[in-house]
């Protein structure tokens, strides 16, 4: 019988209850450059695992291609983009206004469906206890399992935004 190896994940997106996350890895093109350009930027947040982005540096935006196909941008003030994720359209209502998108690093040897079977909860707490098993059942090092709160902005909110 032929085995093959799990699907190596480099992005893609969970939904649960008000939380959504961008599920990544360093192999996401410009996921590397989003990190070095942002380091140091990050604030403490009520959560061990979780640190905040100020959405006046950067923040993610759905936006549409030529072809009208939405695509998920994480980009600075600046309208340089560092990372561009295809989405479908009914991905594009999991983005809620006033409501941000934890982008959390995974290590690409933990299976897409794993990922997607073992973050179950809808409660950030319990999120990191699901990502401190996770670090457990992979040996990988404590709090490797990390991410960042991103603001959502629609067009709207940046024209406001850039007004106050």
């Amino acid at each position: 019988m032929q085995t093959t190896a799990p699907m190596q994940h480099t992005a893609f997106i969970i939904n649960r209850g008000d939380n959504l996350f961008l599920i990544v890895n360093n192999q996401l093109e410009g996921y590397t450059t989003f990190c070095k350009e942002f380091s140091g930027y990050e604030y403490e947040s009520e959560y061990e695992r979780f640190f905040y982005i100020v959405g006046t540096d950067a923040y993610v935006q759905i936006l549409y291609n030529a072809d009208k196909q939405p695509y998920l941008s994480i980009r600075d003030w600046e309208e340089k983009e560092y990372i561009q994720l295809s989405i479908s359209t009914e991905q594009v209502a999991y983005f809620k206004q006033d409501e941000g998108v934890i982008l959390l690093d995974v290590d690409s040897s933990i299976p897409q469906q794993e990922l997607i079977s073992t973050l179950t909860s809808e409660n950030i707490e319990e999120t990191q206890e699901e990502l401190t098993a996770l670090e457990q059942k992979y040996n990988l090092e404590e709090y490797s399992l990390s991410g960042l709160i991103l603001c959502h902005y629609t067009e709207e909110d940046k024209v406001q935004i850039r007004q106050e």
